[in-house]
């Protein structure tokens, strides 16, 4: 069984892919200028990747030690951290609403899917 810092590691490289998923599933709801939309999205995970990860860690460690390892906590912690993300990124999202949008599903996607990897839920401690 894999150790406690490999399953970390493999539950962020799924977040990412979520996060990607989802910033092309919001590109193709949005009807707007695709091509735009994925520049824009790719720009965004690009430079939001450090801070995310970061965010993320934090997260884990709050909602560990609160004992809140439920799904439906980590997707929360995942949607309040887009949102943070791309308002910090977009600029209160005024300029681009989609890019919020896009934000918020990405965190969503992005905490589920550490959740579905790391299992925080099914921990021995």
């Amino acid at each position: 069984m894999a150790g406690r810092s490999e399953r970390r590691a493999l539950a962020s490289l799924s977040s990412l892919l979520g996060v990607g998923a989802a910033s092309i599933l919001t590109t193709l709801l949005s009807g707007g200028d695709a091509l735009r939309t994925l520049q824009v999205s790719a720009f965004l995970i690009g430079f939001g990747l450090g801070p995310g990860i970061i965010l993320a860690l934090c997260a884990e460690a709050l909602l560990t030690r609160l004992g809140l390892l439920s799904w439906c906590a980590y997707a929360t912690a995942g949607f309040i951290g887009g949102g943070f993300l791309s308002v910090l990124f977009i600029g209160a999202g005024g300029r681009d609403p989609n890019g919020f949008i896009t934000g918020l599903a990405c965190g969503l996607a992005g905490g589920l899917a550490y959740w579905a990897v790391l299992r925080p839920d099914r921990r021995e401690y």
